[in-house]
């Protein structure tokens, strides 16, 4: 039987992609009629936000505070078989864990760009010293775990490819119309501060996408 470390920065305060993820392990958790102890700690939601609370899961929340995350994270580490982190962020947690517990396993969930080492997140070499402490990296397609392991320089045999799931839909929660020609499917989170995205310019383009 194992006992389960799962620390997250937010799951059910905010709506995103990551957010969906981590949602989605506690419920791949809960299924589990093998693990024996859960404990999610997480930093910015609050426990009134959390909407998976169950006898077999303890979750604890951090008031947004990282110092709280990590005191709560490494108290918890001690008696823990494995270590879940959501993301790379949280990669010094990995290190500190397994001085705390040195049998700990730690896997790393990685979901795309913040790991490719372009952009607003370069990597450090703070970054490759601390991912030696990770025992396996859980990567969202075998294109990121390519351009992280040459950015980390970790062997890509340290990956596992790990795919974005869907939920089931829920009857009568779609409006789809199949018989409409012009179909446009776009899966994304609409926010400001996701300009990288670049939905204004597909906006822009579709006039003249429907002309041709």
């Amino acid at each position: 039987m194992k006992n389960i470390l799962f620390a997250a920065l937010d799951a059910y305060s905010k709506v995103g992609g990551i957010q969906q993820f981590n949602k989605r392990i506690v419920s791949a958790l809960l299924e589990d009629e093998n693990l024996n102890e859960i404990s999610v700690v997480i930093k910015d939601d609050n426990y009134s936000d959390i909407q998976q609370k169950s006898n077999k899961i303890s979750f604890i929340t951090c008031d947004q505070s990282r110092v709280k995350l990590i005191v709560n994270t490494l108290k918890l580490a001690k008696s823990k078989d494995t270590l879940l982190l959501v993301h790379v962020n949280l990669l010094p947690l990995a290190f500190l864990s397994k001085i705390i517990n040195p049998k700990i396993k730690v896997i790393l969930f990685v979901h795309g760009i913040d790991v490719w080492g372009v952009n607003s997140r370069k990597i450090k070499k703070s970054d490759r010293f601390l991912i030696k402490f990770v025992d396996k990296i859980a990567s969202v397609s075998a294109f990121t775990a390519q351009k992280m392991s040459e950015s980390f320089n970790v062997n890509i045999d340290n990956f596992t490819v790990f795919p974005n799931a869907v939920d089931p839909l829920k009857e009568n929660s779609s409006n789809f119309d199949s018989t409409k020609k012009l179909l446009l499917l776009t899966v994304a989170r609409l926010s400001e501060n996701e300009k990288g995205k670049h939905h204004d310019s597909v906006l822009k383009a579709l006039p003249k996408i429907i002309k041709k």
